[in-house]
């Protein structure tokens, strides 16, 4: 069986201080993964157009310094394509700026969490709907993630259902059988989170004192996914 083809839709770069020590988010997206794939990369926040899908098997949507609700150019287009790629069935996962862009697309709502940022290590809930959702796949009902945003999804679209919470807001959602959206980051390592907290707080990301706390076992997600488009 031929490896899936991803293509990597970049919503922004990671912070620059970020970047030049661990590389960029598609960097990330690769290394994380203990499923193999053939992988293309696609910059949206330079006004270009969403691909083809005919170019790849799905779509993974990364994090971005931006809002969605910034006039960032071609976003109109793109949300309309996406739009389009979710009714008919291509595979996608959105994370962070990704999910929020996803859940717009089709009519929710994203804010800035009145709570504040979510910054560093969480824990998130699965609902009913995110035990059984395929992405979540040899996860706990509760475990531990990397977080960095203040933007949340605060109405979803009429189909989508929600797969995990916390007292934060929502942390995951799917659309039909093949579009999914996390508002975390399975993506990051514990040294890339550590540097987000450092960068925006000025302070220490606290010590894991427990194994299970280690949130490394949400890059089960992107496994899943990537298994779940071969299906």
């Amino acid at each position: 069986m031929s490896l899936p083809r991803i293509h990597i839709l970049m919503a922004g770069h990671a912070l620059q201080t970020i970047r030049e020590k661990y590389g960029d988010f598609d960097r990330w997206f690769q290394d994380r993964t203990h499923a193999s794939a053939h992988y293309r990369i696609r910059a949206l926040f330079d006004g270009n157009p969403l691909p083809d899908i005919s170019e790849s098997d799905g779509w993974i949507i990364t994090g971005s310094p931006a809002s969605v609700n910034d006039a960032v150019p071609g976003m109109r287009s793109v949300r309309a394509g996406i739009a389009q790629v979710v009714g008919g069935d291509h595979p996608i996962l959105g994370v962070c700026f990704g999910h929020q862009l996803l859940a717009a697309s089709l009519g929710g709502k994203v804010a800035k969490n009145p709570k504040g940022w979510e910054l560093g290590l969480a824990t998130i809930t699965l609902t009913g709907a995110g035990e059984r959702s395929p992405i979540f796949r040899g996860l706990d009902a509760r475990f531990p993630v990397y977080e960095s945003h203040q933007d949340v999804v605060t109405s979803l679209p009429a189909a989508g259902r929600v797969l995990a919470e916390n007292e934060m807001g929502l942390q995951a959602f799917q659309l039909g059988d093949r579009a999914f959206g996390v508002q975390f980051h399975p993506e990051f390592t514990l040294d890339i989170a550590r540097m987000y907290v450092q960068l925006r707080t000025g302070k220490e990301l606290p010590p894991l004192k427990r194994r299970r706390d280690h949130p490394d076992i949400s890059r089960q997600v992107l496994t899943n996914f990537i298994q779940h488009i071969t299906l």
